[in-house]
């Protein structure tokens, strides 16, 4: 899904871009292209900060792949030995008591016979056990490379486009997994939290892999948002932007609207 998020990401972005190189060549307000500059810029953040989560989330799913891999390996190398250790156990225990029996049905022994079942060739082929082959783990590559920040990052994303002069610098990525209380109360700051709450008809971009606090921060950074919807609804945490701020009585269980104060 994040993979989708960041393609879905960088085609927004690259339209953005298209556009605002059109507008610069037409006779338009100031305002107007210093309106299409920031949308594109916001573009820009959303695209490159969903890439870094997908870079971060790919690295934590192979490390998590790999391990888990790792201590099935482990599992079935030792469960292999105690099994093969128990077959030869049984081959043994086979041969004796066949030799047994041979001595039984010979019985009474003579050196001779008895000299005949301890020597005796017996198969035991049919206790062989046949154990299965290991699945070969199938390829994980990580890290993901480049990623923003990156010295190939620019060269891979940006450099060949037409629009390449009009791109922001580009920020590095940063670790996003963990949401501390003082990024928590950076938001409470500057937003009312309305919980299972949205806005019909308002949207202004589409839902993005976002932190809680990235979404505050990149709504902070755009004029004409006014509030954000936020999903829970699954590990790939989102948030879309609103032209308004006024409740209008939609209700969504796993969305939760943020409205500035």
């Amino acid at each position: 899904p994040k993979k989708k998020m960041v393609e879905d990401a960088r085609i927004n972005h690259a339209t953005c871009r298209s556009e605002q190189q059109a507008v610069n060549g037409s006779n338009v307000s100031q305002n107007c292209l210093g309106e299409k500059k920031a949308a594109c810029n916001t573009m820009q953040s959303l695209f490159e900060e969903s890439y870094c989560n997908y870079a971060e989330s790919k690295e934590d799913y192979c490390k998590e792949f790999e391990a888990c891999h790792a201590a099935a390996d482990s599992a079935y190398t030792s469960s292999k030995q105690k099994v093969e250790q128990q077959e030869q156990d049984l081959r043994e225990m086979f041969i004796q008591h066949t030799r047994l029996d041979c001595k039984i049905a010979a019985w009474p022994l003579t050196t001779s016979s008895k000299s005949a079942c301890d020597s005796m060739a017996v198969d035991t082929s049919h206790l062989g056990v046949t154990f299965p082959t290991k699945p070969v783990p199938l390829a994980c590559t990580h890290p993901v490379v480049p990623v923003p920040g990156g010295s190939d990052w620019v060269a891979a994303e940006y450099s060949n486009k037409s629009w390449a002069a009009l791109v922001e610098p580009v920020k590095p990525c940063t670790t996003t997994t963990t949401t501390t209380t003082t990024a928590t109360q950076a938001w409470q700051a500057n937003y009312n939290e309305l919980l299972g709450k949205c806005i019909g008809g308002h949207n202004i971009h589409p839902f993005h892999p976002l932190t809680l606090q990235g979404c505050a921060d990149l709504c902070d950074q755009t004029p004409e948002c006014l509030s954000f919807e936020y999903s829970h609804w699954d590990a790939t945490n989102k948030c879309r932007f609103q032209s308004s701020a006024t409740w209008d009585g939609c209700t969504a269980p796993n969305l939760h609207l943020y409205t500035k104060k």
